[in-house]
């Protein structure tokens, strides 16, 4: 069987399949951290259920813009992608940000937070504009390669939290599956395959989380 030719028959299936898994994963990881978080208070966890939050809607984002067409013509259609871009560019922000936190509690005009929304608003509406500026790419990929980094050294100073080895192994699927939608949109689609690795790739990274974090709530659930 021709697995690129099979992809490309059945893609509307396939990315609604692929689309409905990384929804419900990051649904279940946001309800389970911020139950975690109301029992624990700790800041990190908040802002590592938020970034899965915005996850859930970006990807949502993402399944609308690439098929709106069965949508009707409708001009907030075309306005999509910069919705689109905010969502993912937040939820890469917000899990980053979970890890660093605690380097960031002196006051400012504004909160950090409130910068990174900007950030991404001015980073969606500049590709947006400018369409091969390829920024929320870059802006994903170093959040995440950054990430990778800092989890790598918790895992090196905690080598006994498992949660940490499944976090690590996400992001860089994560970071993989980032590079792979990269290169689909450079050679715009003309490697369906790449397409479909894409989406395994992103899929291990979620799943894998969610994975870690049902560990984590029946590890605390033996405890209690």
């Amino acid at each position: 069987m021709n697995i690129a030719l099979f992809y490309t028959d059945n893609r509307f299936i396939i990315s609604t399949i692929y689309t409905l898994i990384v929804i419900v994963s990051c649904m279940i990881i946001y309800f389970k951290t911020s139950r975690l978080y109301r029992l624990t208070g700790h800041e990190g966890i908040k802002y590592f259920f938020m970034g899965f939050l915005f996850y859930a809607l970006g990807f949502l984002a993402i399944y609308v813009t690439d098929w709106k067409v069965l949508l009707g013509e409708n001009l907030i259609w075309n306005y999509l992608p910069i919705v689109m871009e905010y969502f993912l560019i937040m939820g890469g922000f917000y899990i980053t940000y979970s890890l660093l936190w605690k380097k960031f509690l002196d006051n400012l005009f504004i909160s950090r937070i409130a910068l990174l929304h900007i950030v991404a608003i001015m980073v969606a509406i500049i590709d947006f504009f400018f369409t091969r500026t390829y920024l929320m790419y870059i802006v994903e990929l170093t959040i995440g390669i950054y990430a990778a980094f800092i989890i790598y050294h918790n895992y090196i100073d905690n080598k006994e939290h498992k949660f940490t080895q499944f976090y690590l192994i996400s992001m860089i699927c994560n970071i993989l599956g980032w590079l792979m939608y990269f290169i689909t949109w450079i050679t715009q689609n003309s490697y369906p395959i790449i397409g479909l690795y894409t989406y395994i790739i992103t899929l291990a990274a979620f799943i894998l989380l969610l994975y870690g974090v049902l560990r984590v709530e029946q590890k605390n659930g033996k405890k209690a």
